[in-house]
């Protein structure tokens, strides 16, 4: 298992005041990489050594679907066999370019 999570909620979570803390404090208690999502900061990535992946700032229409299609590019970058932090670079990109269209309505 991975654990895919925002920023707000590890820090809500584990009752941390800082990132890192949060993620050692969250992956101390289950054994499983932690990702956190960071908005146009990225993500950071702790599985007992620390690594970030960078994001990119874009014009944000609408977040749904955001976190969803950021999974989704991890694992596709995983099943390629890239890197975590390479994978979530993927994650990244795609969910940047998600937040960036117009969501769609049935009529």
């Amino acid at each position: 298992p991975i654990i895919h999570i925002s920023e707000s909620e590890i820090l809500q979570y584990t009752h941390s005041l800082d990132l890192q803390t949060a993620a050692m404090t969250l992956y101390q208690k289950t054994h499983h990489m932690i990702i956190v999502t960071l908005g146009e900061k990225g993500c950071y990535v702790y599985d007992g050594k620390h690594h970030y992946a960078k994001g990119e700032k874009v014009q944000v229409v609408d977040t749904i679907g955001a976190g969803d299609t950021h999974c989704g590019g991890v694992i596709a970058g995983l099943l390629e066999g890239n890197s975590f932090p390479k994978a979530c670079q993927i994650g990244n990109e795609l969910a940047a370019q998600v937040i960036q269209q117009e969501p769609g309505y049935l009529s």
